[in-house]
């Protein structure tokens, strides 16, 4: 049968020439079945033919040419793997040592995690370049160590897990695992140091009341995330704590949507903490609860960051102030419930001055009205102690929907020069974010944002942001964003949003004095040494009307209307941004010549897109050349791997 395939020939060992070097053995062969792949080893199939179907006739001699040829293919197969995995070894990336070639791979990990999406292998590829990458990382178990994003199978995490061995695990999951994932971890708790898990719901909890009944010796990071419910969830657990109450490294806690008594927190030294409702539970007003709240936050003074949102007992509406909690590390600080409760825990917690502030206050009920009075002035005396903070950028917004005050204040300017909102950089570096939610009313609400402006240390602001809808309530006392920010005379920059900042323009026109004339002409008077009354109360009067913002130089304008405004704004800039604002073009063309730098950008219609249907999109065509193959030859599984990971 050999014959038949493979004619006569004559079997020669490898000189050195063949090897490379003085060895004259050649690579080995599987059962010791010599191949050999020259051109004249093949006998043209035609001539054969005749010959091969006489010797298949009966079926029990087919079926054993068949599996001898499948051992011919087989040892062939071998061979050309061998050969691959020498010239593979020749490629100069091959000379780096097993420690660097490994070093590079975690660079990888971090760059291209694996199963980023739930058909993505990410950095995973890399052990189906040669059997050598491959080796490299199966021998190094810190590289297995992180499961995150969309895993769908258990085999998968199960492979995952072994070649991790006893390496510190990381889980993090952001969707919500099958049952047959969850059960995974519970028996790995004492390897896991990270685990994140989101998207959970109703029912995964009793998986998470398992995973949480026994201890997490090495765990230093826990978050649970009940996001696919509506309403928060109170997790059902055991009077034992979580973990067992060994955690002794747990130094991150948080919970989103899910709620459980404060006794049950492990007890750690926690330096984060975040407990997020998505609106207030009711819960125990029971004095002991309060207790264990505050037991909870005075035995945590290395917190570094706290975040807890309508999840406040209810007692701290009406706790006069007893306590005194210090968090001398705290560098942020997130509440967010109704004001009193969220007052009187600010009066309680001693923290240093620069710490961030987030605060969310609400009203008690929907025709209530939050008391601005109650958190303002904590907010300045935070910032002013020991030494006060001067702001230099400010944002102020109006949303008539949620009928909330948004505003955010920074020490520090916008890092983008081109756009002035806050996604460049502002809401981040920020020291105070102040959402205000109440029924503030169309008469209230000048009153309130004026407390806020006169509260707040904004004098030294240079960049401005405000932004206001329009609104249907009649506004029986219209908002004079002049007036309210009459005193930052150092803005130098003022961004406008939203069609009910136009009164800002009417009051950045500078004042048109009257002429006195007579008979058509104007009247000179020689100017005296002194000033009489009625000059002194003319010039009173001109200091009053004075448009706000002497250093104004850039201003930008998005969301107006200027089609049916007829009056002229006369306001000197050297900067001016008009965006997705209705105007027309040729009062563009009178703003493009009056100001240096002037900008306009529209809406996009869909006429705008139509040159783009001219695209040949036929000729889209993936780059096959730029892959491993430029450096190995051979696909993906030409070394022989036997899994998909």
């Amino acid at each position: 049968m050999r014959r038949i395939l493979g004619g006569h020939h004559k079997q020669t060992p490898p000189t050195s020439a063949t090897t490379g070097s003085g060895n004259t053995s050649s690579f080995p062969r599987e059962n010791n079945v010599g191949v050999s792949l020259t051109p004249n080893s093949l006998v043209p199939i035609e001539s054969g033919l005749t010959v091969f179907r006489s010797s298949v006739e009966i079926s029990s001699a087919r079926s054993a040419v068949i599996a001898s040829m499948d051992e011919e293919i087989e040892s062939a197969r071998l061979h050309v793997r061998a050969l691959l995995t020498r010239r593979n070894a020749l490629a100069l990336i091959s000379v780096l040592p097993p420690e660097l070639l490994s070093r590079i791979f975690h660079f990888l990990v971090l760059e291209e995690p694996s199963w980023s999406t739930s058909e993505s292998l990410g950095w995973i590829k890399i052990t189906h370049v040669c059997q050598h990458w491959r080796q490299v990382a199966l021998e190094d178990s810190s590289l297995w160590t992180t499961i995150s994003g969309y895993p769908e199978s258990s085999d998968w995490i199960t492979e995952m897990l072994a070649r991790a061995k006893l390496a510190p695990l990381t889980i993090d999951l952001t969707e919500a695992p099958s049952k047959e994932i969850f059960s995974l971890f519970p028996s790995r708790l004492s390897y896991i140091r990270e685990l994140r898990l989101h998207g959970l719901s109703l029912y995964h909890i009793p998986f998470v009341q398992k995973l949480c009944s026994q201890g997490a010796p090495i765990l230093e990071h826990f978050e649970l995330n009940m996001s696919d419910v509506n309403s928060p969830v109170s997790l059902p657990l055991s009077e034992l704590k979580f973990f067992e109450g060994h955690a002794p490294k747990l130094r991150s806690f948080s919970l989103y949507q899910a709620s459980i008594p404060w006794s049950h927190l492990p007890h750690a030294q926690l330096s984060q903490l975040s407990i997020a409702l998505s609106r207030e539970a009711s819960g125990a007003t029971l004095r002991d609860t309060l207790d264990q709240f505050i037991g909870v936050l005075a035995n945590s003074p290395g917190l570094e960051d706290l975040v807890l949102h309508f999840c406040l007992p209810s007692l701290l509406s009406h706790l006069s102030l007893e306590h005194i909690i210090h968090l001398p590390r705290l560098s942020h600080l997130g509440l967010a419930g109704s004001t009193s409760r969220v007052a009187n825990l600010l009066k309680m917690l001693k923290l240093p001055s620069s710490a961030k502030l987030h605060l969310r206050c609400v009203a008690d009920d929907f025709f209530a009205t939050c008391n601005d009075d109650l958190i303002l002035p904590l907010i300045l005396a935070h910032f002013s102690n020991p030494n006060p903070l001067t702001f230099k950028s400010f944002s102020l917004g109006l949303d008539y929907v949620s009928r909330s005050i948004n505003l955010i204040a920074s020490s520090s300017l916008p890092t983008s020069k081109r756009s002035h909102t806050l996604d460049s950089g502002l809401e981040g570096a920020a020291e105070l974010h102040l959402s205000i939610d109440g029924n503030f009313g169309a008469a209230r609400l000048p009153n309130t944002l004026a407390r806020i402006c006169t509260t707040l240390p904004i004098s030294e602001v240079e960049f401005l942001f405000i932004f206001a809808s329009n609104t249907d309530q009649p506004m029986e006392q219209p908002i004079n964003w002049g007036d309210l920010f009459r005193r930052c005379e150092k803005i130098t920059t003022v961004e406008a949003r939203g069609q009910g900042t136009t009164t800002l323009l009417e009051a950045l026109t500078p004042p048109k004095l009257a002429s006195t004339t007579l008979g058509g002409r104007k009247r000179k008077q020689k100017r005296k040494r002194g000033v009489t009354a009625q000059g002194q109360g003319a010039d009173n009067a001109t200091a009053q009307i004075r448009p706000p913002f002497p250093k104004l130089k850039t201003l930008v304008l998005r969301r107006m209307d200027f089609s049916e405004n007829r009056q002229s704004y006369n306001v000197p800039l050297e900067s001016l941004t008009i965006e997705y604002s209705v105007i027309s073009s040729k009062n563009v063309d009178a703003l493009e010549k009056a100001v240096p730098d002037f900008h306009f950008g529209q809406d996009e219609s869909i006429d705008d897109f139509d040159h783009f249907d001219e695209f040949d999109y036929a000729s889209d065509s993936m780059d096959l050349e730029d892959h491993w193959e430029g450096y190995y030859m051979g696909d993906d599984f030409s070394e022989g791997y036997s899994d998909m990971w």
